[in-house]
């Protein structure tokens, strides 16, 4: 879960009732119209049968959508397998869903449930918010927002009120995003892939805007070492500077007189916070156990003050990181269901794309030609060949992201 709770789309891109759109960047687009799978607006006639399928189509080879989505897999696995010396990876809500993760729809329900309208209705004239008539007013953001100003103007009596509800919603919040990992996740198996790479680059970056532990979860399950800013002491306390710490087998080093990286390692960067995070009477950062939620756990909860809190600590130092690693040059940014909601990553990605040749960027999304936040940066797409958008979900690309054909363990295993 994260703080940007938008809702991820299952359904497939959709530029017309007749037009699917499964790909799009400057080199190519491929969509299913009327039945056929057309790329760069020619119809593909003849297509082997392969396991690059969709799930839901079926594996019949005659399906357009299975056909289509083979010609999908096999071009993002080819930019995917590209030698990328820096490997960026960002991810929102989508990616929890798959463990009952909740999005911002679903929490509306919980905390504004139909059964309650009167009562509802009641608090959103009391703090001045218009009362909703359909889902895209159901901004929580936005009501989290309102209440907090409004608590400044109301009388003591109704102030109160107004406060215990934000409180509610809050706790509701940390509830849905107390997580355990599910079988059926791809958590672990996105890891093993991605972090296949030979040892001489840089470690891959996980950015995650959720307050959940999933990726954390999957990482003990998979005996990774996770370098995400706390020491290795008991309790584990915040400091920016151990992101620049490494990992190496100095028996090895010693013997080879080189630098010897150990394998199964990344860094992990939670810029919204974390349910098991919490700031202790020292005015310190803790990190508690990953299966547990603090009492006070230390997140940016969604509200107008979220970019005031991005600049203390340890939020600014994961956004400042954020920046530095899409400045990097012959990186591969890949943003895994994130709706591009929150104003301050789509900049700095927008930001990045513009400024930095040697980012390429793609975008897993469902449905991603119907999502207004992305509509600049398809435009953008239009003009510069850097980024890519795909009509794909957590678990379908995790099940098809390639593992590198260049990547050696240095003991002989494979992931």
């Amino acid at each position: 879960m994260s703080k940007n709770l938008n809702t991820e789309s299952e359904k497939p891109s959709t530029t017309s009732s007749q037009e699917v759109v499964l790909l799009r960047s400057y080199q190519k687009t491929i969509v299913i119209r009327d039945g056929k799978v057309y790329e760069n607006n020619t119809e593909v006639t003849e297509l082997a049968p392969s396991s690059d399928s969709n799930p839901l189509a079926g594996d019949k080879p005659d399906d357009p959508t299975a056909r289509g989505y083979q010609l999908v897999r096999s071009h993002y696995k080819k930019l995917i397998s590209s030698p990328f010396e820096n490997v960026v990876v960002l991810t929102g809500a989508g990616t929890s869903k798959s463990s009952g993760g909740k999005v911002m729809a679903e929490l509306w329900e919980e905390a504004f449930p139909g059964a309650k309208k009167s009562d509802n209705d009641k608090f959103f004239k009391s703090i001045n918010f218009q009362v909703p008539t359909s889902d895209e007013q159901k901004n929580l953001e936005e009501l989290l927002s309102q209440a907090q100003k409004a608590i400044e103007v109301l009388d003591e009596t109704v102030g109160k009120e107004v406060s215990q509800k934000i409180k509610q919603v809050e706790e509701l919040i940390v509830k849905a995003c107390t997580l355990q990992l599910t079988k059926e996740a791809p958590h672990l198996k996105l890891l093993n892939k991605i972090t296949s790479r030979k040892l001489k680059y840089s470690r891959v970056k996980v950015f995650t805007l959720n307050y959940d532990t999933l990726f954390e979860q999957a990482a003990a399950e998979g005996n990774y070492i996770v370098v995400n800013g706390f020491s290795f002491s008991n309790p584990s306390y915040f400091n920016g500077t151990f992101f620049d710490y490494d990992i190496v087998n100095r028996i090895n080093s010693r013997v080879s007189k080189e630098e010897n990286f150990i394998t199964k390692v990344f860094h992990l960067y939670k810029p919204h916070g974390s349910i098991n995070w919490e700031r202790n009477d020292q005015d310190k950062v803790v990190s508690r156990e990953i299966t547990s939620a603090s009492k006070k756990p230390l997140i940016i909860y969604p509200n107008s003050n979220k970019y005031e809190s991005g600049y203390n600590q340890p939020f600014f130092e994961m956004m400042s990181r954020f920046q530095q690693a899409v400045r990097q040059p012959n990186t591969l940014l890949l943003c895994i269901g994130f709706s591009f909601g929150d104003k301050h990553f789509k900049n700095v990605i927008h930001e990045a794309v513009k400024s930095n040749p040697g980012l390429n960027l793609i975008v897993a999304m469902p449905g991603f030609m119907g999502r207004k936040s992305i509509q600049e940066l398809i435009e953008m797409s239009e003009k510069q060949n850097n980024i890519t958008f795909i009509n794909e979900d957590f678990q379908n690309l995790s099940e098809h992201y390639p593992f590198s054909l260049e990547y050696e363990h240095d003991n002989g295993e494979q992931n």
